[in-house]
């Protein structure tokens, strides 16, 4: 069973790869972003977009995904992901605050 649900997570963040972006700014800007388990954690600093963990098999931030959002690019020369607070334990992966720069 633990193969299974391993090969689909892989299946699934494939196809996030190679999907069409779906990303919402295809400009310059800057995101923030919280990721953890339950959003109302989420509050504690400021954010626009809520990624649950699990989100595409990933447990922990995923600036990749990030990227792809609000950029349509993947993490690399037109979109910069950093830590913008301090990281909390907590539920199933914890919580993270991070700031992303699309060029």
């Amino acid at each position: 069973m633990q193969a299974i649900r391993l090969i689909l997570a892989g299946l699934a963040c494939a196809a996030l790869m190679s999907a069409p972006s779906t990303g919402r700014a295809q400009s310059p800007g800057v995101f923030n972003v919280c990721r953890g388990e339950f959003e109302r954690f989420c509050k504690q600093h400021p954010y626009e977009r809520f990624e649950r963990c699990g989100t595409y098999g990933v447990s922990g931030p995923n600036p990749n995904l990030s990227c792809q959002f609000f950029c349509g690019k993947p993490l690399g020369s037109q979109c910069a992901v950093v830590q913008n607070a301090a990281s909390t334990a907590g539920n199933a992966c914890g919580y993270a605050w991070f700031k992303v720069t699309c060029y």
